[in-house]
C-alpha cells in the first residue's frame, strides 16, 4: 500500500497522478470526502514505468519526468502554503489583535487591544467618533484623578519627611 497527502486544490472525484520514488506513475481516485493535508492510503492497480510510457502512449522519458517534477513542486508549494497558514492561525492565537485590526501596524494594534482591555472598552466602539469624544472625557477625569492623587501622596510623603 502507498500512503499520499491530499494536495491544496484536489478536486473530490478527480483522478490525481501519484509518481513513486521508484520511478513509477499511479493513477489515484481523490474520495468524495477528501480534505486538503489529509493522507489517503491505497493499492496501485495500474503502474507505468516511466521508460515504457515512449513506446505506448507518444510521451517520451523526458516529458514524463518534467511532469512529475512539476507535479512535486506544486505539492511542495501547496504544502509550504498550508505550514503557513497554520503558522499564522497559532500566531492569531496568542495575538489577536492581529485580526482585530488587521490594517494596523502590529505596534499600534498591540496597543489598541491593550487599551480596550484596560478600559474594559468595546474595540467596535473605537470606530464611531461619538464614542471616541465620550471615552477620551472619561480618560480625562481619570487621568485628573490619578494626579490628584499623585499630588496628595507626595504632599502626605513629603509632610513626614520633613
Amino acid at each position: 500500500t502507498v500512503m499520499v497527502t491530499i494536495p491544496e486544490g484536489a478536486v473530490s472525484g478527480s483522478t490525481m497522478q501519484v509518481a513513486l520514488a521508484s520511478g513509477e506513475i499511479v493513477a489515484v481516485q481523490v474520495p468524495d470526502d477528501a480534505v486538503a493535508g489529509n493522507v489517503i492510503e491505497f493499492a496501485p492497480r495500474s503502474v507505468t514505468q516511466i521508460g515504457a510510457i515512449g513506446g505506448a502512449s507518444g510521451i517520451d522519458a523526458e516529458k514524463a519526468q518534467a511532469a512529475i517534477d512539476e507535479a512535486k513542486r506544486v505539492f511542495d508549494e501547496a504544502e509550504r502554503e498550508a505550514r503557513e497558514k497554520r503558522e499564522w492561525e497559532e500566531r492569531l492565537k496568542r495575538e489577536p489583535w492581529l485580526a482585530i485590526w488587521p490594517e494596523d501596524p502590529e505596534a499600534v494594534a498591540m496597543q489598541k487591544y491593550f487599551f480596550c482591555k484596560q478600559y474594559r472598552v468595546d474595540r467596535k466602539k473605537l470606530q464611531s467618533q461619538v464614542h471616541l469624544r465620550r471615552l477620551k472625557l472619561v480618560l480625562s477625569r481619570s487621568l485628573k484623578r490619578q494626579q490628584q492623587a499623585m499630588k496628595l501622596k507626595a504632599k502626605l510623603i513629603m509632610s513626614f519627611l520633613s
